[in-house]
């Protein structure tokens, strides 16, 4: 368990935090308030002056990932409101999940405001670094993170907002209001040219040895952009490019290409277990065998009783309960049959319940691993879990954290210290599958990508004693273009579920829209009469919503930027 590291991190960024706050402050007159500017001022002028200072600064860019604002909450749970899970909330009315929100919306605002705050303090870092007195190769390794965390906070910008300012200077003054937006593929160009350049100055994931099976990690973390990560990144930029709004399909080349250098460092593989995955999340353990989950946000307790930078893995959206021992969760989430129709069931069985009614019920199980552990098959009763009967579908709860694994204690009742999954090696090979299948069409490359998350899925590994021999759940060798782009679509919900990637996916592939009016209807006749609110969120929908709105206090302030349409 490395706690003690996750803390150190966290540490700094809150040292930085504090130090940012002031460095703004300075950029007014002092004068207007003191008459003599105190000797400990911080400011840029007496800052970054060694490495310690740097790395402090640089601390202060990754915070950001951390925040409730981002892959605290917003990102994986309202902002990701598709055809997978819904707000289980029956009294709630206004909400990013519902669909149903304006630009006065505080989350719509603490995500712009939360993203600009990382990149303003790239700005600064970047401005200054020449001044601080550390080695060359270390000032080169932290300028190549703080311009890849301003290239991926500016992704997750024109992502969500389209059009939007593009500042590459720290504001100096509170007049700095005014700018207009930037195109979004001015944009998407700056970013891949942000992360290509950076690519080649952090750090190396690690060294693999010429035929061996020795491998060496720079980090015994997955908090650190490493080159295998932002290789990672950059295909899912590129993809994003190749689908809508761009659809600029030569940027499926550009997918190959970053994907296909992950996939040959040899340095990421499957976890066999999926499940065990999100359970090391949940006790703060990073995978140092596999490296599946290469890059995440990192959260973690200070210990007893104390919330030190915690998220909501399981506390917002997990198998809800009020036990302290299994760990406190609202389960506000819980799963469409539209996602659940996904995995294939296995047949039938009889479950005897003990002290619940009916005490006999008809379970359907699933050979798809990913399924009974996405979507918990059980509800608490005091300690006990109770099964749901097969048709109990909208019932359920997302079950993929589980605070039941967690090792910190005791569990705060309104967060949890499991680091969230920004970029997992599965996410890469799916990438790599769909983009070789845009190019090239259903190869044996892009065929084998897929295969190795669906036989992990299904627990199934091909015969080693008769080469090139495939499993009976592998894709069918006669699938054509079509088709095998659907496998992976649905390989993509299955193994990504809550991973902040769904809306995302299906904006891009063009079809948010159309599946979202579908939904509407089949929750209306699928769902039992007292979650019909289920549907809320889709019959809300509307073409505005392939973006969102401009905050208020942006619209307010910056007289040169213009509301999104439909906004």
């Amino acid at each position: 368990m490395l706690l003690s590291n996750s803390f150190l991190r966290i540490a700094m960024k809150r040292f930085f935090y504090t130090a940012t706050i002031l460095a703004t402050l300075g950029f007014s007159s002092c004068q207007d308030f003191l008459e003599t500017t105190p000797d400990d001022f911080v400011t840029p002028a007496n800052y970054y002056r060694n490495e310690e200072e740097v790395n402090a600064a640089l601390a202060g860019v990754y915070d950001i990932l951390g925040r409730n604002q981002t892959y605290g909450r917003t990102l994986w749970w309202e902002l990701d409101v598709a055809d997978q899970f819904f707000d289980n909330r029956s009294n709630a009315i206004v909400d990013m999940s519902l669909n149903n929100y304006d630009a006065t919306d505080t989350k719509v605002a603490g995500l712009w405001e939360a993203l600009y705050l990382g990149i303003n303090r790239a700005n600064m870092l970047l401005e200054n670094l020449d001044k601080a007195d550390m080695p060359q190769d270390a000032k080169t390794k932290v300028l190549g993170q703080a311009k890849f965390l301003r290239a991926y906070y500016y992704f997750l910008l024109v992502t969500n907002w389209g059009d939007v300012p593009l500042r590459l200077n720290a504001t100096a003054s509170v007049k700095e209001v005014n700018v207009p937006k930037t195109a979004s593929r001015t944009i998407y160009d700056f970013i891949v040219k942000e992360m290509e350049e950076a690519e080649a100055m952090v750090d190396v994931t690690g060294t693999k040895s010429p035929n061996s099976t020795t491998v060496s990690f720079k980090y015994n973390h997955s908090g650190r952009v490493t080159n295998t990560v932002v290789q990672g990144i950059l295909a899912r930029v590129n993809l994003k490019m190749a689908g809508a709004p761009l659809n600029d399909r030569s940027r499926y080349n550009e997918v190959i290409k970053w994907a296909t250098k992950v996939k040959e460092s040899g340095l990421h593989s499957l976890n066999p277990s999926y499940k065990q995955i999100f359970i090391n999340h949940m006790q703060d353990r990073y995978d140092l065998q596999y490296r599946e989950s290469m890059w995440e946000a990192e959260f973690a307790s200070a210990g007893p009783g104390l919330s030190y930078e915690e998220g909501s893995l399981g506390v917002t959206g997990g198998i809800n309960t009020g036990d302290p021992e299994i760990g406190y969760s609202y389960g506000i989430i819980q799963i469409l049959k539209s996602h659940y129709d996904l995995y294939p069931v296995s047949g039938p069985r009889t479950v005897v319940r003990t002290n619940v009614t009916p005490a006999t019920i008809i379970v359907e199980d699933s050979r798809d691993t990913r399924r009974d552990w996405n979507i918990a098959p059980f509800y608490y009763s005091g300690k006990d879990t109770v099964a749901y009967s097969k048709d109990q579908i909208y019932n359920r709860k997302n079950g993929k954290w589980r605070r039941i694994y967690q090792l910190a204690l005791p569990k705060n009742n309104n967060s949890s210290p499991a680091n969230f999954p920004i970029l997992r090696y599965a996410d890469v090979l799916l990438m790599l599958a769909e983009a070789e299948n845009a190019v090239n069409g259903p190869t044996a490359l892009a065929k084998d990508a897929v295969n190795q998350v669906i036989r992990r899925a299904y627990a199934v590994t091909p015969d080693r004693n008769t080469p090139g021999a495939g499993t009976p759940d592998d894709v069918s060798e006669g699938v054509d273009q079509d088709q095998l782009l659907t496998i992976i679509q649905e390989e993509r919900a299955k193994e990504l579920f809550s991973e902040g990637l769904r809306k995302f996916d299906l904006i891009r592939w063009g079809e948010y829209l159309y599946v979202m009016r579908a939904l509407s209807s089949q929750i209306a006749v699928s769902a039992p009469s007292n979650l019909v609110y289920a549907g809320r969120a889709a019959t809300n929908v509307t073409e505005k919503h392939l973006l969102l709105p401009i905050p208020t206090g942006e619209t307010t302030l910056n007289n040169a930027i213009v509301q999104n349409s439909g906004w």
